[in-house]
C-alpha cells in the first residue's frame, strides 16, 4: 500500500514539473548558444587591423613629405625611398579600399562608401602629384645649378644680386617685375623661364602640403575606433546576459534540488 502510494506521488511530481522545466532547460541553453555565438564576433580584430594600417599611412605620409622637403630645396632626397613609399601608400590605399568593399558586400558593417572613395581619391591624385613634382624638380634643381654657375661666371656687376634672387627661388616662389639688367639676352630668358618653372612648382607644392589624405585617413580611423566601442559595449551587454542565464540555470538546478528532497 505504502509502495502505490509512492509510485503515485512520483508519478504526480513529474508530471507537474517535468515539462515546464525540459521547456525552461532547452530554451535556457538556447539563449546560451546564441549568445556565444555572438560574443565570438571576429570584427573587432578586423577593426583593429584597419586602424593599425592606417595609422601606418599617416606614418608613411608624413615621413615620404620629410623626403620631399630635401627634394624641394637641393635634390638630396633618396629617389629609392621615395619611390618605394609612394608605391607603399598606393598599396595601403587600394588594399584598405577593396578590403572595406569586401567586407561589406559580405553584409558586415563598414564606414560609408562615399568616405572610403574619398579617401581613395584623394591619395591616389596626391601620388600623382608627388610623382610629377619629384620629376620636375629634380630636372628644375639640376637647370637652377647650370645658370647658377653661368651667371657666376658672367661679368656683370649684379652678380650676387642675381645669385640671391636663385637663392631665394629655392625655397620659396617670387615673382620679379622686371628682369635683372646686366645678364645677356640668353641668361635672362633662362632666369625667367626658371622662375617661372618654380612659380608651378609652388602651386604644385601647395596642394601637395594641404592634401587631405591624412584627414581621411583619421576620419576612417575614428570611424573604426567609434565601431569598436559600440561593440565593446554590445559584449559587455552579451556577457551581463549570459550570467544572468547561467544564474537562472543555477538557481532552477536548485529548486530541483530542493523540490526532490520534498
Amino acid at each position: 500500500m505504502n509502495e502505490n502510494k509512492k509510485q503515485e506521488s512520483s508519478s504526480l511530481w513529474r508530471q507537474s514539473i517535468r515539462a515546464p522545466l525540459i521547456l525552461i532547460v532547452l530554451l535556457t541553453t538556447f539563449a546560451l548558444t546564441i549568445l556565444f555565438y555572438f560574443s565570438q564576433d571576429r570584427n573587432g580584430e578586423v577593426y583593429a587591423r584597419y586602424i593599425e594600417t592606417l595609422s601606418e599611412y599617416k606614418f608613411l605620409d608624413a615621413r615620404l613629405q620629410l623626403e620631399m622637403d630635401r627634394v624641394r630645396y637641393n635634390d638630396k632626397g633618396d629617389s629609392s625611398a621615395i619611390e618605394s613609399g609612394i608605391m607603399s601608400l598606393r598599396e595601403i590605399v587600394v588594399s584598405v579600399s577593396t578590403s572595406i568593399e569586401t567586407f561589406r558586400s559580405a553584409g558586415d558593417w563598414m564606414p560609408p562608401y562615399s568616405q572610403v572613395d574619398a579617401f581613395e581619391r584623394e591619395v591616389l591624385n596626391k601620388i600623382s602629384l608627388m610623382r610629377r613634382y619629384l620629376k620636375e624638380r629634380r630636372i628644375w634643381i639640376q637647370e637652377w645649378n647650370a645658370l647658377s654657375s653661368e651667371i657666376w661666371q658672367s661679368p656683370s656687376s649684379r652678380t650676387e644680386e642675381i645669385f640671391e634672387i636663385l637663392e631665394a627661388a629655392r625655397f620659396e616662389s617670387i615673382a620679379l617685375d622686371s628682369m635683372p639688367k646686366g645678364l645677356s639676352k640668353e641668361l635672362s630668358l633662362r632666369l625667367q623661364e626658371l622662375l617661372q618653372k618654380n612659380r608651378e612648382h609652388s602651386r604644385i607644392w601647395n596642394r601637395l602640403e594641404y592634401s587631405r589624405a591624412s584627414l581621411f585617413a583619421e576620419d576612417l580611423i575614428l570611424s573604426f575606433k567609434a565601431r569598436e566601442l559600440v561593440m565593446q559595449e554590445r559584449r559587455a551587454m552579451l556577457s551581463l546576459i549570459f550570467y544572468l542565464c547561467s544564474l537562472a540555470m543555477l538557481l532552477m538546478a536548485l529548486l530541483l534540488y530542493v523540490r526532490v528532497k520534498r
